[in-house]
């Protein structure tokens, strides 16, 4: 009877631990989801002509754009490579309503610069460094490449990890040609 107690108390100060933990905000969120709102974390970015800035990853470059897709890669991942190209083709594709953002998780700043030199024309634009794991933090990134679709309010209207497939592409149209009407139909 007494393991029985002690077991009983034992499961009401975890219960009550959770409980407080929830009621703080002490426990956080596992992953940013579709839905979620991304977070504002401001790194240093170059883009491929040399100049360097400073600003918000999720921000667009252009007032009339309407989405910011927030890609977070390495250099030396070779799916990331394989998704350079088709970022760039999308990022033209769309150039009138969307902001490419590339975030570079490698701790070489150095190396993803020498990287930028020799891959400008697969950058469709500024290349923002998180060797600190600030925002890989923030967007619960776990592997590269992980490509988010943000719209103007910052909400994530995809998600994807891994390869670009034909059909993450064909989503990815649609969501910005479905999303594009609709945001000029309100305005």
């Amino acid at each position: 009877m007494k393991q029985a107690i002690n077991l009983f108390i034992k499961q009401g100060m975890m219960f009550s631990v959770l409980v407080s933990g929830i009621a703080f905000g002490q426990i956080q969120k596992e992953d940013l989801q579709v839905g979620d709102k991304a977070p504002c974390v401001v790194l240093e970015q170059q883009t491929a002509s040399g100049d360097g800035t400073k600003g918000c990853i999720r921000d667009v470059l252009d007032e009339n754009h309407k989405f910011t897709f927030v890609e977070f890669f390495s250099i030396s991942c070779s799916t990331c490579a394989k998704n350079l190209p088709v970022l760039a083709n999308l990022a033209s594709e769309y150039a009138e309503t969307l902001t490419l953002r590339q975030i570079s998780v490698d701790r070489d700043v150095e190396a993803v610069k020498e990287f930028i030199d020799t891959n400008a024309e697969l950058l469709a634009g500024p290349i923002a460094f998180d060797n600190e794991r600030l925002a890989t933090k923030a967007y619960f990134v776990k592997k590269t490449p992980t490509l988010f679709v943000l719209n103007t309010e910052n909400q994530v209207l995809y998600r994807h990890q891994g390869l670009l497939t034909e059909e993450d592409v064909d989503a990815i149209k649609d969501i910005v040609e479905q999303e594009g009407i609709d945001a000029g139909d309100s305005q």
